[in-house]
């Protein structure tokens, strides 16, 4: 295989050195055997017919020229083009596959397909995406940048018959729909193409900004989508269903994280401490490809030690797909012994992080989320150490494999439960967050994967 790639570079080396030194004779003069003359001004290009034949047309010039004479002196009709500049333009492109940067990527495509240049196509199919992905990987995209990237768009299939321009502005659309969720824009997609990606699974739902929709919030895109390209193209809805095994709809995965618990209990005297047997976790039957946490419920001890300390916690999560609610409980529930405090986490927004009152036990716990939501606090006592749990550092003291992760959403629970005082409490408690499950991302982006994950670093992603 090493033998293989040193190959291949060698060769790569090889061609590249062999277009250098032809695009230099270009540059020279040298070695030439066609002279263009274009237009009013009949100014006078020299090149060499091999590389313009790349162009379909210009090859038909040479052919229907007169092969008896050394160099060719052909003129350029005012059908392809009257401007030298033009044809400059499309030369260089030729000789080298590259853009110059003073002519727009639409322009060149409406040269290539004037001068019905594949080639030209085959290098302006690759650029648009990177020429896109410029301002797509801004973390906001406004006003200004979507309609001109809409028009790009638009045009990209005006001005060109090429299916492999049009299928890279539709694998464009495929990773933002919403940008381009827009009549003049949707009335270009074809209605098989847009079913054949959400059947494949690949079809993103992110805004303009910022955020990346994945589960409930994905469904809910990708139906008002649909309703609009229906209704673009007059047609009658069509039902679509949704899996979210290795898709879009819910790229995510839990990793064992080195995070620290909280509460660790005192063996003083007088507290009559004993530790409950089992390690118990709320999410080993809701895996967050499936399922979100949507409410909270607080159990908080009426007086311990004359505190009200969180004692336990029942965690609501909603099915991803169906919306269908199940609850996990703490299971020592006592209105004797404990309050009870509901938190609901809103529709368009997770929890990412948390503010952790703890000493043996947890004094207070408050929830932040995505918007920047201070939840209200499940717990009543300001003792113990203050700890903040946030993305910028939440994987600080993580394992390389787990570092980089890309964090979603809090996800559950995992603790034990003592007793304490004549009363149950949960400690040494672990909070557990969803990720991006890059390898899914990687699987149905193809050969997109790398570009794919970049796109999630720098956005907001709701569930």
């Amino acid at each position: 295989m090493e033998a293989i790639q040193s190959a291949d570079k060698t060769l790569f080396m090889y061609s590249s050195s062999v277009q250098d030194k032809i695009f230099d004779f270009y540059k020279e003069g040298k070695l030439t055997d066609v002279t263009w003359i274009v237009g009013s001004d009949e100014e006078r290009i020299d090149a060499h017919s091999s590389i313009c034949a790349l162009s379909n047309r210009l090859k038909e010039l040479i052919l229907a020229h007169p092969s008896d004479k050394k160099k060719k002196l052909i003129r350029v009709p005012p059908s392809l083009t009257n401007s030298a500049d033009e044809l400059k333009s499309l030369l260089l492109l030729a000789y080298t596959g590259n853009l110059e940067e003073s002519r727009s990527i639409i322009g060149y495509l409406e040269l290539c397909e004037r001068f019905d240049m594949p080639l030209g196509h085959a290098v302006c199919s690759r650029a648009l995406p990177k020429f896109f992905a410029k301002t797509l990987l801004q973390p906001n995209i406004d006003v200004n940048q979507q309609k001109a990237l809409r028009q790009i768009f638009i045009e990209a299939f005006e001005k060109t018959t090429s299916t492999e321009v049009h299928q890279a502005v539709l694998n464009v659309f495929r990773m933002h729909p919403l940008l381009f969720n827009d009549p003049s824009c949707l009335s270009n997609i074809p209605l098989d193409w847009i079913l054949k990606v959400i059947k494949e699974k690949s079809l993103w739902m992110q805004s303009t900004g910022g955020y990346v929709y994945f589960g409930r919030s994905y469904i809910t895109e990708v139906n008002q989508l649909l309703n609009n390209f229906f209704a673009v193209h007059d047609v009658n809805p069509i039902p679509v269903e949704f899996n979210s095994g290795d898709s879009m709809l819910a790229p995510l995965c839990m990793k064992d994280l080195d995070t620290q618990p909280f509460g660790f209990h005192s063996f003083a005297y007088d507290y009559n401490y004993s530790e409950l047997p089992g390690s118990k976790n709320s999410y080993d039957k809701h895996p967050p490809g499936q399922w979100k946490v949507c409410a909270l419920t607080g159990h908080v001890s009426r007086s311990w030690d004359g505190r009200q300390v969180l004692a336990g916690l029942d965690i609501t999560y909603q099915n991803l797909i169906t919306g269908r609610k199940e609850e996990v409980l703490w299971g020592h529930e006592n209105d004797r012994l404990y309050t009870k405090h509901t938190i609901q986490v809103p529709e368009d927004d997770v929890i990412t992080g948390a503010i952790i009152n703890s000493g043996w036990l947890i004094d207070k716990l408050v929830f932040t989320t995505l918007r920047g939501m201070h939840m209200d606090a499940l717990g009543g006592s300001d003792g113990g150490n203050r700890t903040v749990v946030e993305p910028s550092n939440f994987w600080r003291d993580s394992k390389p494999s787990v570092h980089n992760s890309i964090l979603v959403a809090f996800h559950g629970i995992q603790y034990i439960n003592i007793k304490s005082q004549g009363q149950i409490l949960i400690n040494r408690v672990t909070f557990h967050f969803s990720c991006v499950n890059e390898k899914a991302v990687i699987t149905v982006n193809q050969d997109q994967g790398d570009f794919a994950i970049e796109i999630l670093r720098n956005k907001r992603i709701i569930l």
